[in-house]
């Protein structure tokens, strides 16, 4: 079972309440490959800039991620500057220039990887690029999709024609309200974005967690319970990722194992956001994701545990 993920690759610098950070390895497919290789056979497509670290690409293969989807460019990678509120609950992006993600060469691509992945991971991309590349994919491939608030504004119509192809949609509350073009209740706007195309749409909250609408039905995740949260910096990214990694894993795309992604990956995303940019998924391993899990799900009310037929 594979997993293909397709985004950038990225320089940034972080603003943190404690910390700042600057020139550190960052980008979407980054985050998403490492987490989605917990779980699966993956490999990972984008453009890398000059300034790119190769120190960092041979740490992805010594991970085990396939690496040969990643092309360089002449010019410097995508940069990205961020400032988080106090509480790091609030981002704002100061700064951004797509550089060298813009030098996306699709035809090379290798087409093996897109026709024998299980699943596709569309992290931060041109909605045309990711266009042009969800096309190419065969139909039973389960596509999952993140974007952001410049693409939702800037090329709006081009990304609604994404979601008409799309199975997963990751949006977060604000993002949603800029689809839709207005502030709405969240089962209002969910069902907007679900006539757009998407047969799943999963409502990222933040450090509140995040539910799960569409064809499988409703289901919210929180998030666990006891992270020390230092840099969210990717925790959405990994969690597009590792969802991506285990439902290829699973080879299948149903109620059960959707919810069983989503829960995984919103672990994997509680270890992300308790360390600096990636170095968390860097040395975290399967057994640490498991216990974690284990843990986690010790912590949620079952209905083994309430009495509810005493009420």
């Amino acid at each position: 079972m594979k997993s293909l993920i397709l985004g950038t690759f990225a320089i940034d610098d972080i603003s943190l309440p404690k910390q700042n950070l600057k020139e550190v390895v960052g980008g979407a497919a980054s985050y998403a490959a490492l987490a989605s290789t917990l779980f699966t056979s993956t490999s990972v497509g984008g453009v890398a800039g000059h300034d790119f670290p190769q120190e960092f690409v041979n740490k992805l293969v010594k991970k085990g991620v396939n690496v040969d989807n990643i092309q360089r460019s002449k010019r410097p990678s995508f940069r990205w500057k961020a400032l988080y509120s106090n509480d790091l609950v609030d981002l704002q992006t100061t700064y951004q220039s797509m550089n060298a993600a813009e030098d996306l060469d699709i035809e090379k691509i290798d087409s093996t990887s897109m026709n024998v992945a299980n699943t596709v991971f569309f992290s931060n991309l041109d909605p045309a690029v990711q266009l042009t590349m969800i096309n190419k994919i065969p139909e039973h491939t389960i596509k999952l999709l993140d974007s952001m608030d410049l693409w939702i504004v800037e090329k709006r119509e081009i990304l609604k024609r994404v979601l008409k192809k799309v199975d997963i949609y990751f949006v977060s509350v604000q993002e949603a309200k800029l689809l839709v073009g207005k502030s709405l209740p969240i089962h209002e706007m969910v069902s907007e974005i679900m006539q757009m195309g998407p047969k799943v749409v999963v409502i990222k909250k933040g450090h509140n967690g995040m539910t799960m609408f569409g064809v499988f039905g409703t289901l919210s995740i929180p998030s666990y319970p006891m992270v020390n949260v230092i840099d969210p910096s990717g925790a959405g990214d990994s969690l597009g990722g590792a969802t991506a990694g285990v439902l290829a894993k699973l080879g299948t795309f149903d109620f059960e194992s959707v919810a069983t992604a989503l829960f995984m990956g919103s672990v994997v995303s509680s270890f992300v956001v308790e360390g600096y940019t990636l170095d968390p998924l860097l040395t975290l391993t399967m057994d640490e994701v498991m216990n974690r899990a284990d843990m986690y799900l010790k912590q949620l009310p079952s209905k083994t545990l309430l009495l509810l037929d005493r009420l």
